[in-house]
């Protein structure tokens, strides 16, 4: 293709939005196919393409990807991107997981901090090292 890395550039930019920004670049570079060639065996080979890519990256890449760096139950992550959409629009969209991930660390330092001042119980380990982590402003 003759924008292919307009169109790229474009798809990378656009998966910043979850769910909703790959549908929309899948169907940016359908469009741009068919008016290149002007035949449906290009489109199609396009969306196979964006298919692939996508389908390898929903199921591989991003689970591993949010359970090892941020610890969020996938379930968790949709009702943020949903309830960030309503809220924010794009930016909510955009902005969604990253909030999710401060509000989940700070409700985790919190709750060791509670548990330690108030001696409830031992805190399990991971909330003993979240504890203990820096501030960072």
């Amino acid at each position: 293709m003759d924008t292919a890395g307009l169109l790229g550039a474009g798809a990378g930019l656009l998966n910043l939005i979850p769910f909703i920004g790959p549908m929309a670049a899948g169907i940016v570079g359908v469009t741009a196919a068919f008016f290149q060639f002007g035949n449906l065996m290009a489109p199609a080979w396009t969306a196979l393409l964006f298919l692939s890519v996508r389908l390898s990256d929903d199921i591989v890449i991003q689970p591993m990807v949010m359970n090892r760096a941020v610890h969020l139950h996938p379930a968790l992550v949709i009702f943020a991107i949903l309830a960030g959409q309503e809220i924010a629009g794009v930016w909510g969209l955009i902005l969604a997981v990253p909030i999710l991930s401060i509000v989940k660390e700070s409700a985790t330092v919190l709750l060791a901090w509670y548990r330690s001042e108030n001696s409830r119980s031992m805190l399990p380990a991971a909330l003993a090292r979240a504890a203990e982590k820096p501030w960072v402003v």
